[in-house]
């Protein structure tokens, strides 16, 4: 025979602490903000309409049909599959559910986020006033574009590799989407790399686990092969390097930030927060967290 549940399990169940009720509000406002904000992309309308030409004509545009500068020049439209679903939402809603979408895929991401953060600091007011620093340095970039699927995926690779989840296979066929909805894909293949080779060292040296890091040799090779699974095969990959090249020296837009610009403040008090955390902490630090957060700091400003 089992007894009811008692009120006080009830309320112990059910309550809500202070992290929580910050927690919903940080992901909340984040959702709010976004579905504010009006569509301030120009490059989503050239999305839509390649997304409208592929459903069309039912194949890829081989040239450029819109430059009159590259009449004929070869076009890789690298990001179709994206375009094709953004395309899809807006015959569907409209164009109130493209800002839907893009308020969607910002919820996802930084929840994705949060709910690594918490599992690796805790669920506490601190962790969640990190959460919120993190997402708002990223406000310049809350914009409708294909990328946003980029910042989702790789979201859910850190979350999935960082734990060292046994998952961890199920990068493989992520990686295989990735590649067909935008180019930075190659920021997730040198990431796999990266992990890859701190984690065998680590393993070497005997601070680190030798059946993790073999694993991670197989993924990792597995989600640079499973890029190649596109419409133009490796050479998509070579493209997006190219074009990353290309695009940070031209873009202002990819350029280093500028710190006597509001907007950069959160970026930079995140990159110091980051280098305090690492140079007080009593512990020594992890080699791979030390080679990431030096590698993604070097990126955020650089680009």
């Amino acid at each position: 025979m089992t007894t009811a549940p008692s009120a006080s399990d009830t309320d112990r169940r059910f309550s809500l602490k202070p992290a929580h009720v910050v927690g919903f509000a940080v992901l909340g406002s984040i959702f709010a903000k976004s579905m504010a904000e009006k569509l301030a992309e120009h490059d989503m309308w050239w999305h839509l309409k390649t997304g409208q030409l592929i459903v069309s004509t039912h194949h890829l545009p081989s040239t450029d049909p819109y430059s009159f500068t590259v009449v004929g020049k070869h076009w890789v439209v690298s990001q179709w599959l994206s375009e094709v679903l953004v395309r899809g939402i807006q015959v569907l809603l409209g164009l109130r559910g493209v800002i839907v979408w893009r308020s969607v895929m910002l919820l996802a991401t930084y929840a994705v986020m949060a709910w690594l953060f918490v599992k690796i600091g805790g669920n506490t007011l601190s962790t969640w006033a990190l959460i919120a620093l993190a997402a708002y340095a990223g406000v310049p970039a809350w914009i409708e574009r294909p990328i946003l699927f980029s910042f989702l995926i790789f979201a859910i690779v850190l979350a999935i590799t960082l734990r060292q989840s046994r998952r961890v296979w199920w990068c493989i066929p992520l990686f295989a989407l990735w590649a067909n909805l935008h180019g930075l894909v190659i920021l997730g293949i040198g990431y796999m790399f990266l992990l890859t080779a701190t984690e065998t060292i680590k393993a070497s040296r005997g601070s680190g686990d030798h059946a993790w890091a073999r694993r991670l040799d197989t993924v990792s090779l597995g989600c640079l092969l499973a890029t190649f699974l596109n419409p133009y095969g490796p050479k998509l990959i070579a493209y997006s390097f190219g074009l990353v090249k290309t695009v940070s020296s031209t873009a202002s837009e990819w350029a280093s930030p500028n710190f006597h610009e509001s907007l950069t403040y959160p970026f930079l008090l995140l990159a110091l927060l980051a280098l305090a955390s690492v140079a007080l902490s009593p512990r020594r630090p992890d080699l791979t967290d030390v080679v990431l957060a030096i590698a993604f700091l070097g990126f955020g400003l650089y680009a």
